[in-house]
């Protein structure tokens, strides 16, 4: 009988579809009455038989009011001359959706018309009973469920309706969707490169604001850009001082002399540079010259030494004066304690002279620590005795203590010819050598030189990797 019926239902007339839809629409308002007296029944309908034959009725007749309105929307597609390719699938499938809507919609309405019938008959007859009561407001509630349901449906079918006018005739099928043969990310090449990329930039950025904000010394340039005559650059002796002490005529001198210990290495030869440099381009060569530092610990006393064995080898009358009165380093240097001292200096000056293992090279250190160096160095005092040295020497080398540290640098420097402010490559601070030439100018010394001590090319940026140890070229000045 269904089949019969769903094969019949394109020529069923608007009031069998509604007479079809007010039967179902009672039978679930019986079902309904049916499950609240009896609650258990709900959870399991199948096991009344009254129930069950219900049930079945009902899903027979929802089947079947399906049946009509699928035959419905098939009979309207056909109609409308539509194909189900392309741009006529997606109409078709609007015009399905809007007629299944419609039969929905006519199925609410049905129930919601047979609710307010039954509402209608029970409400005289009803009042005043408690249990009735409970039975009436619960059918209001469910019309009132039912009139919500419709308003959604209206609001759907609106919806479609809209959207079928809107996309009559405009939709269709550009292209197949494609399905893809490959990830689109991650792109390995190109995330390394670009993060190599990324990286390089990151690490010359960080290099440059380093670079500018460095106040410390690295290159022969670094002194130059701060109005620096760099006299010569010299290596890092750490390798040879770790020898000790070594032998030499009798006297256990200091393996740091590298002009004495290894005087044909390419490291004496740097000394030897230092004191061509010091003579080059003056119109008078200096006799005394002042070699100092900022800070103590720049090797100042090992470069002092050095370049005065260089000048007694070469033909010069050298005398190396220690003028560091706190902490003398000289006699240790040059092993002097293994020798008699040659006598006293001057009264009140509490030097003494030395002969050393190098003809023409003389040396004069403090008997004892002074406990008031100043005095020591009183202008009258000091004028008298450099003034006598210059007569008996072709030049005297005056190694004082660092210029930060004490004033013996600004006192003695009035009386000498030229300067030294030796740095350390890497440690020496450039104001503060800036601070030091500007006090030393200010006593009236013109000559000021640089020495960039400890300088190794290899780790400086722009600067010839050359055989030896010599591997930057000096700037003689």
């Amino acid at each position: 009988r269904l089949q019969e019926s769903a094969s019949a239902a394109v020529t069923a007339s608007p009031a069998q579809t509604q007479q079809l839809d007010a039967d179902i629409a009672q039978l679930e308002g019986l079902l309904a009455n049916v499950y609240l007296r009896n609650p258990e029944l709900q959870a399991n309908p199948r096991s009344h038989p009254d129930v069950r034959r219900m049930v079945e009725r009902l899903d027979a007749l929802q089947r079947e009011r399906q049946a009509i309105a699928n035959q419905q929307t098939d009979a309207t597609i056909a109609s409308g001359g539509l194909d189900a390719t392309n741009s006529g699938a997606y109409i078709a499938d609007l015009q399905r959706q809007i007629s299944q809507e419609r039969a929905a919609l006519q199925g609410a309405n049905a129930r919601a018309a047979t609710l307010s019938s039954r509402i209608g008959q029970a409400q005289g007859q009803l009042r005043g009973v408690p249990e009735q009561q409970v039975e009436l407001g619960r059918l209001q509630r469910q019309q009132a469920l039912s009139a919500s349901t419709v308003q959604r449906l209206s609001e759907e079918l609106e919806r479609v309706s809209l959207a079928e006018d809107t996309e009559l005739g405009i939709a269709q099928v550009i292209t197949e969707v494609q399905v893809p043969t490959k990830p689109a990310s991650p792109n390995l090449p190109l995330n390394l490169v670009l993060g190599g990329l990324l990286g390089l930039m990151l690490g010359l950025a960080g290099a440059a604001v380093r670079y500018r904000t460095d106040a410390r010394v690295h290159t022969p340039d670094d002194l130059e850009e701060h109005g620096f005559a760099v006299l010569g650059t010299l290596p890092d002796l750490g390798a040879a001082m770790k020898d000790g002490r070594q032998e030499h005529d009798g006297a256990s001198i200091d393996a740091s002399l590298i002009t004495l210990t290894h005087p044909f290495s390419p490291q004496a030869e740097t000394f030897r540079h230092l004191h061509a440099n010091l003579y080059s381009g003056a119109a008078m060569a200096p006799e005394v010259v002042l070699v100092t530092a900022p800070e103590s610990g720049t090797g100042k006393s090992v470069v002092a030494s050095n370049l005065a064995v260089a000048a007694a080898q070469a033909g010069r009358r050298v005398l190396l004066v220690d003028a560091d009165l706190r902490k003398p380093t000289i006699s240790e240097l040059l092993g002097l304690g293994d020798h008699q001292a040659l006598g006293e200096g001057p009264d009140g000056t509490n030097l003494v002279y030395w002969s050393t293992t190098v003809p023409s090279l003389f040396a004069m250190t403090p008997r004892e620590t002074a406990q008031n160096p100043d005095e020591m160095w009183a202008p009258h005092q000091v004028g008298e005795l450099l003034n006598n040295l210059r007569t008996a020497f072709d030049l005297v080398i005056v190694d004082a203590p660092p210029a930060l540290h004490a004033a013996d640098a600004a006192l003695l420097a009035p009386h000498a010819d030229a300067a030294l402010l030796i740095a350390q490559a890497g440690a020496s601070d450039l104001d503060a050598l800036s601070q030091v030439a500007a006090e030393l100018a200010g006593v009236g010394l013109s000559r000021i030189g640089a020495v960039l001590n400890r300088f190794d090319a290899r780790k400086a940026v722009g600067f010839a990797k050359t055989a030896g140890v010599r591997q930057s070229a000096h700037r003689r000045v």
